[in-house]
């Protein structure tokens, strides 16, 4: 099964270190076709078997085209932003990774900082006197220098709004205990990005990152369950054998 990389954002990478964010949603991509029986066009739908890569036809219905990316059992290694030390500035990630591999280094480096918690893959505060370098996209972090590796568990397609208040939790928010309110978050109470209802909570995460309306528009999702490894992928399937 094919390992793939998946982008966080720095709050998210802080809740799954947490413990609180164990799903994730992705837009499915472009609205099934509608299928006509007899000239007639047929009720719009997705029909998906969970934990199935590939959907089914039911005779009548509208049957998305898209093949899932994600399957049960499959490994994601997860890109956030990073910064490497303020000297190696000029390196790109391939010239980096490699002048580690000349020294013998393979795998995670305690010189590569993560913006999420600067913190470094063992979860140590950046001891180094050399002061940090530009921040890094998370797009451009190798396989090799990631901390958390992600175990699918489950895959569902549905709509964005057919999210239930578990998953809206599970999607990384949290609670805060003054109020009972939820916040993706601490401090967002203060800025209106509260709710006691925590689908409303996410309904203000995913705007914030789809763009506004996003959440109204109701799209096709992929929702993914996972389980969360701290440690990179290679080492993850070495311990393994």
């Amino acid at each position: 099964m094919t390992d793939i990389p998946i982008l966080f954002s720095a709050p998210m990478v802080r809740a799954m270190l947490d413990g609180r964010k164990t799903q994730t949603r992705r837009l499915l991509g472009s609205s099934p076709d509608i299928f006509y029986v007899d000239g007639e066009p047929a009720p719009v739908t997705v029909v998906h078997v969970d934990g199935e890569r590939l959907p089914r036809i039911a005779i009548g219905r509208v049957l998305t085209k898209h093949e899932l990316r994600f399957a049960v059992g499959m490994r994601l290694w997860v890109r956030e932003a990073w910064r490497l030390p303020a000297t190696c500035d000029e390196y790109s990630p391939v010239r980096f990774v490699a002048g580690l591999a000349e020294r013998g280094c393979h795998g995670p480096s305690g010189f590569v900082r993560f913006e999420a918690d600067a913190r470094n893959a063992w979860g140590e505060p950046y001891g180094l006197e050399v002061p940090m370098g530009r921040l890094r996209a998370s797009m451009h972090l190798p396989r090799s220098l990631t901390r958390l590796t992600l175990v699918v568990t489950d895959v569902r397609v549905q709509r964005l709004q057919d999210i239930s208040e578990a998953d809206a939790i599970a999607e990384g928010l949290t609670r805060l205990p003054a109020t009972g309110r939820w916040v993706v978050n601490r401090g967002d109470q203060y800025f209106g990005g509260a709710s006691f209802d925590p689908r409303v909570t996410y309904a203000e995460l995913w705007d914030s990152i789809n763009g506004p309306g996003s959440w109204a528009s109701n799209p096709w999702v992929v929702a993914i369950s996972f389980a969360v490894h701290r440690c990179n992928i290679d080492a993850m399937e070495a311990a393994h054998g």
